[in-house]
């Protein structure tokens, strides 16, 4: 079972990716067309399934670990009170401007 620090870690890194996808249509394609690509380029490697999900209203990050533990991550659309220099700032900070419902960053 992932500690709730590594939980923290993975949903930073996902929000920081979802965050710089908000800005730049390219990325957006690729984060939603290869995530599992895009986790193993920014450090997460150790998941044996990784797809973006279309549930309800909102896309799900849903990541499946080796021993059988699986996770859903919200991908929810950019808030609307969130500027890009905020956005900006995220990227690469240990910071996130937003949350989530669902998530644990709080």
């Amino acid at each position: 079972m992932r500690s709730l620090t590594d939980i923290k870690t993975l949903e930073k890194t996902v929000y920081q990716l979802l965050a710089r996808s908000w800005m730049d249509v390219e990325f957006q394609k690729r984060f939603f067309s290869e995530p599992a690509a895009m986790l193993r380029e920014a450090g997460l490697e150790e998941f044996v399934q990784v797809e973006v999900m279309e549930k309800l209203s909102q896309p799900v990050l849903r990541l499946a670990g080796a021993g059988g533990t699986v996770m859903e991550i919200p991908l929810p659309a950019k808030p609307a009170a969130l500027a890009d220099e905020q956005l900006l700032a995220s990227i690469g900070n240990d910071t996130i401007p937003f949350c989530f419902t669902g998530c644990s960053c709080s």
